[in-house]
């Protein structure tokens, strides 16, 4: 369970400039988990780890924001969006995503749920609420109504840039992590 106050903080390789985005209520033991692993060779960020014994240890760190209750959990996901931190080759969080999007905060409010297929219902009912079929939004994203299908029913993979494409077309407010969230019965 996340515990509050949390700060937003952000590491960035001065080289390469790829950032990773991270949040936590302990701060100084989390930056050094992350040096401890680089040094170690045992980062499970691969890329990261890459430029570390590429280009040594240059790193800054910064703090970015302050989370201070659960209701404010999703300013973590709003900067890895704004340094688009989750796209492999730009920033560090890839690993972080789900299916090529961000993964719903680990903080989020109500019961927890096991996840064994991504079912994007939230997607499929502001699709609905916007007043369009499967077949007018696949057809506005470029591909087939089948194959937006299987996306939204986790048959497929949905990457980032198409989620933000769908969440632009619906013309939503709500934030991708809630638009993709994923769900199954509770057991």
């Amino acid at each position: 369970m996340a515990r509050y106050p949390r700060v937003v903080y952000k590491i960035t390789h001065t080289v390469t400039k790829r950032a990773y985005v991270g949040s936590t209520a302990r701060f100084e033991k989390r930056i050094s988990e992350h040096m401890t692993a680089l040094r170690l060779h045992r980062h499970n960020v691969e890329d990261m780890q890459k430029d570390f014994d590429e280009y040594g240890d240059n790193f800054t760190v910064e703090i970015l924001d302050e989370i201070k209750s659960i209701a404010e959990c999703k300013k973590e996901y709003e900067y890895m969006d704004k340094f688009d931190s989750c796209i492999r080759g730009v920033g560090y969080n890839y690993k972080d995503t789900h299916n090529g999007f961000v993964k719903v905060p680990k903080c989020r409010p109500g019961k927890s749920v096991k996840v064994k297929k991504y079912e994007y219902r939230n997607a499929k009912a502001e699709m609905i609420r916007a007043g369009m079929t499967l077949s007018v939004v696949a057809e506005k994203m470029g591909v087939s109504p089948q194959a937006l299908s299987l996306k939204l029913n986790g048959k497929t993979t949905l990457t980032l840039d198409e989620a933000k494409v769908f969440k632009k077309i619906v013309k939503t407010d709500l934030p991708l992590e809630e638009l993709f969230k994923s769900f199954e019965e509770v057991d």
